[in-house]
């Protein structure tokens, strides 16, 4: 799930004939290799001075880690405080992570403000329009969509006062 934010460079997809460097954006998963491809290495980014994140999950209990919905958010800060940087990952809804768009109303807000809290309710919203828990995952697709803009909620809160992870819900 981390991978489908970060700017990530594969390095060394190695082919029989030659070598390539990839660059990852929010596909990660989608790379296509070929059966002569191996993966030979990862290289993450090393965390920005003003980075915060938080991992919120769903769960019908607290003694199993599989998520009915879990959420992966990224978030920079700039000098100012403000937000520069911002990415949500849906996961447990379909069958790969699910990066949500339309997040972007964060940017240039400040944790703690009444300007961060309106422009948090606006993507939470978002993220119930886009999040769609397919039926054949466990649990009760309503419930677990209803649900979403409860975790998205309080994962940004996580990851804007670094008090992360936030579950259970």
């Amino acid at each position: 799930t981390m991978l489908a934010f970060l700017p990530v460079t594969v390095e060394g997809l190695a082919l029989v004939s030659r070598s390539r460097t990839v660059k990852l954006k929010a596909e990660v998963l989608r790379l296509k290799a070929g059966p002569q491809d191996l993966l030979v290495e990862i290289r993450v980014p090393a965390t920005p001075a003003g980075h915060h994140g938080a991992y919120g999950m769903l769960r019908d209990r607290n003694s199993i880690d599989f998520p009915l919905f879990g959420l992966a958010v990224r978030m920079d800060l700039a000098a100012n405080g403000s937000v520069s940087t911002i990415a949500l990952v849906a996961v447990a809804l379909q069958a790969r992570p699910w990066r949500l768009r339309h997040v972007d109303a964060l940017l240039g807000t400040q944790p703690g403000t009444p300007e961060f809290d309106a422009a948090l309710e606006e993507v939470a919203v978002q993220a119930h329009k886009q999040c769609i828990p397919l039926e054949n995952v466990p649990g009760d697709a309503e419930y677990r969509r209803l649900m979403v803009p409860v975790v998205t909620r309080r994962t940004l809160r996580a990851a804007a006062d670094r008090s992360g992870p936030a579950h259970p819900v």
